[in-house]
C-alpha cells in the first residue's frame, strides 16, 4: 500500500474512532435524560454522521492514487450526492413519522457531538502523519560546487 493511500485509511481509522468515542457517550447520555426516543435518536444521529463521514472518507482512499484533478471530482461528487442524500432521508423520515418517535433535541445535540468527535478524530490522526514539507534535493544547492 503506497503513502496516500495510508494516509487516507489513518484519517478514515481516526474520524471513525473519533466518533464512536463521541457516539457512545451521546447515546448513554440522551437515553438516561429523554429515554427511549433520546437514546434511539441519538443512535439514529451517530449512524448518520458516521455513514456520511466514513462514505466520503472512504471514498477519498479509494481515489488516493489518483490525480488531484479526479480526487476533486469525486470529493465534490459524492459530497453533492450524499447532500442530497441526507435531504431525502430526512423527507423520508418525516413522512414515514419518525420525528414523533425520536427525541428532537437528542437528535440535534447527538448530531453536533459526533461530528465534533469524528473531526476530532481525524485531526489528531492527521497530526501524525509524516508529510514532508519540503522539496527533495537531487544533487548539491545551486552555486556550491561538488
Amino acid at each position: 500500500m503506497n503513502q496516500p493511500r495510508r494516509r487516507a485509511g489513518r484519517l478514515l481509522r481516526g474520524g471513525l474512532l473519533g466518533g464512536l468515542a463521541a457516539a457512545v457517550p451521546a447515546a448513554l447520555v440522551a437515553g438516561w435524560v429523554a429515554g427511549a426516543p433520546g437514546a434511539w435518536a441519538a443512535v439514529v444521529a451517530g449512524a448518520v454522521v458516521l455513514g456520511f463521514f466514513a462514505v466520503g472518507q472512504g471514498l477519498q482512499w479509494v481515489v488516493a492514487d489518483a490525480s488531484p484533478r479526479i480526487a476533486l471530482v469525486v470529493a465534490l461528487g459524492s459530497y453533492a450526492l450524499r447532500v442530497v442524500g441526507l435531504g431525502m432521508l430526512a423527507m423520508a423520515a418525516t413522512a414515514a413519522g419518525a420525528t414523533a418517535v425520536l427525541h428532537p433535541t437528542a437528535l440535534v445535540l447527538a448530531t453536533a457531538a459526533v461530528t465534533v468527535g469524528w473531526i476530532t478524530g481525524e485531526v489528531l490522526a492527521f497530526r501524525r502523519l509524516r508529510i514532508p514539507v519540503f522539496d527533495p534535493v537531487d544533487g548539491p544547492p545551486r552555486g556550491m560546487s561538488g
